[in-house]
C-alpha cells in the first residue's frame, strides 16, 4: 500500500515490442466471461501500472512472430498484472496457458518449455527497522535461461531484422 516495495521481473513475450521501453497504465478488474482470468477493464477496474524495457529482441522466433525479451516493473500490484497487460499488447507471455493462447503454448521453437516465461527476478524494499534498502535476486530458471538461449542462438544464425537496444 506504501509504494515502498519494489519488484522487477523478466519475461518472455511473443512479437517483437515496438518500443524500447514504455509505461503501461490502464485498469484491471475481474473477466465477467472467465472466472479464473482478470482483464483490462476502462470502466471498472482498479488502477494499474507496469513500466517494461526490452532487454534484447528476437525477431527470428519465427513461429510466435518474434519474440521479445524484456524486464517489467509493476508499480501496482494487481493480480496477473503483468500477464494481463502485455497480453493486452498483443504480446502475451510466453507458455501463458490463460492469457496466452495457442501460440504461447505450441510452436516447435518453444518445445521443451514448459511453465510460464516470467520470473520474479528482484524485490527490493527499506528493513523496517534500520530504514537500509535491501535488495535480493534471483537467477532464471534454468528452463527460461535454456530457452532464451536457443531463440538467440537462432537469432544470431540467421540474418535479423530487429535490434538489441
Amino acid at each position: 500500500k506504501s509504494k515502498q516495495v519494489r519488484k522487477e521481473y523478466r519475461a518472455l513475450c511473443i512479437n517483437v515490442m515496438p518500443f524500447d521501453s514504455d509505461y503501461i497504465d490502464l485498469p484491471i478488474g475481474d473477466d465477467a466471461r472467465h472466472k479464473d482470468r482478470m482483464c483490462v477493464d476502462v470502466e471498472g477496474g482498479k488502477p494499474s501500472s507496469t513500466f517494461y524495457e526490452v532487454i534484447e529482441r528476437l525477431p527470428r522466433a519465427v513461429a510466435i512472430g518474434g519474440a521479445t525479451y524484456l524486464k517489467a516493473m509493476p508499480f501496482t500490484g494487481r493480480t496477473h498484472q503483468i500477464r494481463v497487460h502485455l497480453a493486452h499488447l498483443g504480446h502475451p507471455v510466453v507458455g501463458d496457458p490463460l492469457y496466452g493462447g495457442r501460440r504461447a503454448r505450441g510452436p516447435e521453437e518453444l518445445s521443451g518449455f514448459e511453465g510460464l516465461a516470467l520470473h520474479a527476478h528482484s524485490l527490493a524494499f527499506d528493513h523496517p527497522a534500520d530504514g537500509r534498502r535491501l535488495r535480493f535476486e534471483t537467477p532464471r530458471p534454468e528452463p527460461f535461461e535454456r530457452l532464451i538461449e536457443r531463440l538467440a542462438k537462432a537469432a544470431s544464425e540467421s540474418p535479423a531484422h530487429g535490434s538489441r537496444p
